[in-house]
């Protein structure tokens, strides 16, 4: 009975953890103006996100928190505020929406180069 209780106890733990979603992200992004695949750098710290956009607006750096399997990552290219609002799918997957500024809103769905 106490190696169930462990068992559960270290189970629930893990699911209530949030994710880390370090690593190298292929994305696709469909927008009101278009579509384009960037490439997302991600490095998490605890809760919190830094790194790398790397697309059609350029190199910029980015920021964003991990809240379970809720992401937030936000980033200025030139004038524009962008915003990626998205949910994991399993590990190595996510998908959400996006707002681009002026380009637009749409969604994203992304999966990790490994």
């Amino acid at each position: 009975m106490q190696n169930f209780c462990l068992v559960f106890v270290m189970l629930i733990a893990t699911l209530l953890s949030a994710a880390d979603v370090s690593g190298k992200w292929s994305v696709h992004v469909v927008l009101d103006a278009g579509s384009g695949d960037p490439e997302l750098i991600l490095l998490q710290k605890g809760d919190a996100l830094s790194g790398t956009y790397n697309g059609t607006l350029g190199r910029v750096e980015l920021h964003g928190t991990v809240k379970g399997d809720e992401v937030e990552i936000l980033f200025d290219a030139g004038n524009e505020a962008i915003q990626y609002v998205g949910k994991l799918d399993g590990p190595d997957k996510m998908k959400g929406t996006v707002k681009y500024g002026s380009l637009g809103s749409g969604v994203f769905t992304a999966q990790r180069i490994k």
